[in-house]
């Protein structure tokens, strides 16, 4: 650090170029807008790998530098959410932490039996009066699919700008 400012290659640096092009926060409408600007600015940041990549994981009896890498892959992915996290509307970062972002799928149990307790929470979210795109719901459905899913996941990230929730919601229960 020089001067207090992190430098390049360093957590926390802001290139010249992507300081003052943040997006503005997400409220709930126009996620597909949102997304390619939160896109382009955490990828300016140097976070693209978060949001492209698997996390990175441990082997049985990993070297220092192995552990290092997974460490600060690991401290770039928190920074990472918390940049779109911090892309919310007050109201929309309360509900959508608690409800979308920290529900998980498992292995154990049917996809579909998870995407319907994953549409309950969304009816709960609506019915509050909070209003989230279908391309929200998509994309953060994918994100949430189990890891027995990676391939069936990689192939419907490409296809998140075309796809609607119901097609999406098909699709889960014909490949469950």
């Amino acid at each position: 650090m020089i001067g207090g400012r992190p430098q390049p290659g360093q957590i926390g640096y802001v290139p010249p170029y992507a300081q003052g092009e943040k997006p503005s926060l997400f409220r709930g409408v126009d996620y597909k807008r949102w997304r390619q600007k939160m896109e382009l600015y955490i990828s300016a940041l140097g976070f693209r790998a978060q949001l492209t990549d698997d996390p990175q994981t441990l082997g049985e009896n990993p070297t220092r530098e192995q552990t290092i890498v997974v460490q600060t892959w690991n401290d770039a992915d928190y920074m990472c959410k918390n940049i779109i996290l911090n892309g919310l509307e007050e109201k929309l970062y309360d509900y959508v932490v608690d409800n979308f972002m920290e529900y998980k799928m498992v292995d154990s149990k049917t996809v579909t039996s998870q995407v319907e307790e994953f549409q309950v929470i969304l009816e709960k979210v609506r019915s509050e009066g909070h209003e989230i795109s279908d391309g929200f719901v998509v994309a953060a459905l994918i994100g949430k699919l189990p890891p027995a899913w990676t391939d069936f996941k990689f192939y419907l990230k490409h296809k998140t700008k075309s796809i609607t929730l119901e097609k999406l919601i098909a699709k889960l229960r014909v490949e469950d």
